[in-house]
């Protein structure tokens, strides 16, 4: 069943004329955890990876995010994917603007408490809705869309 809710990120920049797209991928271990600069700068944190590679986390975004986390992006509710989030949004160093969740259900725990703190700092959290587009600036989209759709066969 999971495998018909996949949620595929695509991004792309104008070849003409745009800065420079930067994706970092963190190590923090089993998990997964991805930074997008924009060219304008904003900055798109894709998963938190597990809660033993938090440190990693939050020492890697200290390298690459020096204000503000525009938008975070939430896969899926597995821990390997959220386990260091929620130090990355309770931390008043760097506000996160905006929260996208992969929209799978899930009452475990550590993502319903990740869902608490989000509603307690007040940060807007939207459905990774099939076709939705967040621009960053200077043509650069994320577009959620569907990974099975988008394979070739």
């Amino acid at each position: 069943l999971l495998s018909l809710l996949w949620v595929c990120l695509s991004l792309w920049a104008q070849a003409a004329g745009a800065a420079e797209l930067k994706l970092v991928f963190f190590s923090i271990g089993q998990g997964d955890a991805a930074l997008i600069v924009s060219p304008t700068g904003k900055r798109v944190l894709i998963d938190g990876g597990p809660p033993e590679g938090t440190p990693a986390l939050l020492a890697g975004l200290a390298r690459y995010v020096p204000d503000q986390i525009d938008l975070i992006v939430l896969s899926h509710p597995h821990l390997d994917h959220l386990g260091g989030l929620k130090r990355v949004v309770d931390n008043p160093a760097v506000p996160v603007k905006m929260f996208l969740d992969g929209a799978f259900p899930s009452t475990s725990p550590p993502y319903q408490s990740l869902l608490t703190l989000l509603r307690t700092k007040g940060i807007p959290v939207k459905q990774a809705l099939l076709g939705r587009k967040i621009d960053l600036g200077d043509a650069a989209v994320v577009l959620v869309g569907d990974l099975a759709a988008a394979m070739p066969r």
